[in-house]
């Protein structure tokens, strides 16, 4: 059995990274879960206060949901892309 194949071997820098992480670090990528995060946090988090809206007949939940979850995306997207480790 080769070096490659055991188990006891160190693992090359992809198989550290994980699946798919061979273009991980493209711009191309990198754009994309910028993106996808914001997307969602804002999404997510103004459906919450959308729906919390809905429920307490008020007006101020939904503006609410979509500031925290805008800030919430910012957030994680520092964290994961902030550079110093």
């Amino acid at each position: 059995m080769s070096a490659e194949h055991r188990l006891d071997a160190p693992a090359t820098d992809v198989e550290q990274r994980g699946p798919g992480a061979a273009d991980a670090g493209s711009a191309h990528g990198d754009g994309i879960t910028v993106v996808s995060h914001l997307l969602a946090g804002i999404g997510f988090y103004g459906a919450l206060g959308w729906l919390a809206d809905r429920l307490l007949h008020a007006t101020v939940f939904l503006p609410i949901g979509l500031v925290v979850g805008a800030a919430a995306a910012v957030y994680l997207i520092i964290k994961r892309f902030g550079g110093d480790e």
